[in-house]
């Protein structure tokens, strides 16, 4: 009987020693592959993270590409054919030197032309950055650029703001500022606007929001490669300062382009 009792004994040891290490195999084998499985998703998610800053990169270097070429054509339009005629009025003087009635309208009617030329010269520069925008803030930056508009264009800009606007880093001020002009410059020259609302604001989730809304033709955002490049301009700066633009339109009810900062 003792032999027999001694052998459940050992059994039940033998039982649970095996069952522990059992267990402890089955622990082991879970941590490993819980681990590999860890491992796997933070590969996954900097892969990700690669994948995002390329798409960065490439988005960046493709607006200031845009951007380049904008200034290009400005610089040819805007200036390239107004110096040509300069260049050609002066000829003319050195042909009609003698003629002093005519030495006085070309030389008047060249310098209202310089003029002119000075102010675009201007313009475009104001347009590349605003005078002192470090110093003056968005806010301020967004007034000035629709009080140019509003002098210059055939139709009514609005400017309101909700409370106090809140400094924030110049890459996002400056980011948000080349919003609104991307906004402005869809709406004016695609949308045939009549009238543009500018509104930025922090509301009372706290969170600073920006829109551009106008009363122009609009477009259906299931077919929207006739605004693919300016929308994607607009994306592509709310992306790299963590921001969330929404785009609400349709054909005839106009556009809304709705910028909203994740943190202030």
């Amino acid at each position: 009987m003792e032999s027999a009792e001694e052998y459940r004994i050992y059994f039940m040891i033998f039982t649970g020693m095996f069952g522990m290490f059992m267990l402890a195999v089955s622990l082991i084998v879970f941590l490993v592959i819980y681990q590999k499985k860890v491992m796997r998703q933070q590969l996954d998610l900097h892969k990700q993270d690669i994948n995002h800053k390329e798409t960065l990169i490439h988005s960046n270097i493709q607006v200031q590409e845009e951007e380049r070429k904008r200034i290009a054509r400005d610089l040819h339009d805007n200036f390239g054919v107004s110096l040509s005629v300069v260049k050609f009025r002066l000829y003319e003087l050195l042909n009609h030197s003698q003629d002093q009635g005519f030495i006085r309208d070309s030389v008047y009617s060249t310098n209202n032309m310089i003029d002119e030329i000075i102010s675009d010269i201007r313009k475009t520069a104001r347009n590349l950055l605003p005078t002192e925008f470090k110093e003056i803030g968005l806010s301020e930056a967004v007034s000035h650029l629709i009080e140019e508009l509003n002098r210059s264009e055939d139709l009514d800009i609005y400017f309101h703001t909700v409370g106090l606007i809140p400094r924030m880093e110049y890459r996002v001020e400056l980011s948000l500022y080349r919003i609104v002009q991307e906004s402005l410059n869809n709406a004016v020259k695609h949308a045939e606007a009549n009238q543009i609302l500018v509104e930025m604001g922090v509301g009372q989730d706290g969170k600073f929001s920006l829109k551009v809304k106008d009363d122009g033709r609009g477009f259906s955002l299931e077919q929207r490669n006739g605004h693919s490049l300016g929308l994607q301009n607009i994306e592509n700066r709310a992306r790299m300062i963590g921001a969330n633009v929404q785009f609400l339109s349709g054909l005839g009810n106009g556009t809304e382009v709705v910028t909203t900062m994740l943190k202030t």
